[in-house]
């Protein structure tokens, strides 16, 4: 949408963080965080999560199935870092994702972790169907 002159961009809406996410709280603009639960166990959803993280592409991508923590490293236009951490928490029904991404310098981002969590959100969305459906 352009209007006078100025492009307008609709940012992602991203669930909440729930009250007791495991990791730390965002204190500047260049940091995002969200939970979201699933109706899977937590070891499909940590198995989509790291396969997630993965295809978006990272820098490193570290995990320890042993916590259900994954931790991936992005690059920003080839100079900055970001870095994600997502951890899975088994609960009644399912499991809950808890996910942060921050920027490793500045106060600012435009947005970038947002869209980052965003697109990490869809990607384990696509892995999951995928393996509800058998495919691969």
């Amino acid at each position: 949408m352009l209007a006078a002159g100025i492009v307008v961009i609709s940012l992602p809406s991203l669930p909440p963080a729930a009250p007791d996410h495991p990791l730390p709280e965002c204190s500047a603009p260049n940091c995002e965080r969200t939970s979201i639960s699933y109706d899977v166990s937590a070891e499909t959803l940590f198995a989509a999560t790291r396969r997630a993280l993965n295809d978006l592409d990272p820098v490193s991508h570290q995990r320890a199935p042993d916590s259900l923590r994954a931790s991936a490293v992005y690059r920003v236009g080839g100079l900055f870092k970001d870095d994600v951490t997502t951890v899975v928490v088994p609960n009644e029904g399912g499991s809950t994702l808890h996910g942060r991404s921050k920027s490793r310098t500045g106060h600012y981002d435009f947005e970038v972790n947002r869209w980052r969590v965003s697109n990490l959100l869809d990607a384990v969305e696509r892995e999951l169907s995928s393996a509800r459906t058998g495919r691969q």
